[in-house]
């Protein structure tokens, strides 16, 4: 954590309901907060996005290493191939999401007063 003031570099999760950043603000600014959810279950989070969208992924991941562990290695070859073939369309599902172009309706922007300018600087 910086003591001196300017504009923050990163951040984390103070609680379930604020954000820290690593230094405090000298002026206001606009932020992207980009976040990667894990994949990891728990009694709090006992779903993930994996687990929804493609259970098939999950399961074969589950099977492959646990035949590394029973050292069934004919089995383990199995699975892994299946997620070596599936695993690039999870990839390319993810990276498209956050690819997507996000467009402001013209409509919104005459009625409510604000140009184009206010958006791209944050001043909305």
């Amino acid at each position: 954590y910086l003591t001196t003031s300017g504009r923050p570099q990163q951040w984390t999760y103070d609680s379930e309901d604020a954000i820290k950043l690593d230094c405090p603000l000298d002026t206001a600014y606009p932020f992207r907060f980009r976040h990667r959810g894990k994949f990891t279950l728990s009694d709090l989070s006992t779903t993930n996005w994996l687990l929804d969208n493609r259970p098939d992924i999950y399961l074969a991941a589950s099977l492959m290493w646990g035949a590394g562990y029973l050292e069934s290695w004919a089995n383990g070859a199995v699975w892994k191939q299946l997620l070596d073939q599936e695993l690039p369309k999870v990839v390319y599902t993810l990276a498209k999401g956050r690819r997507g172009t996000l467009r402001i309706d013209p409509g919104l922007i005459r009625r409510g007063g604000l140009s184009l300018n206010d958006f791209t600087n944050g001043n909305f």
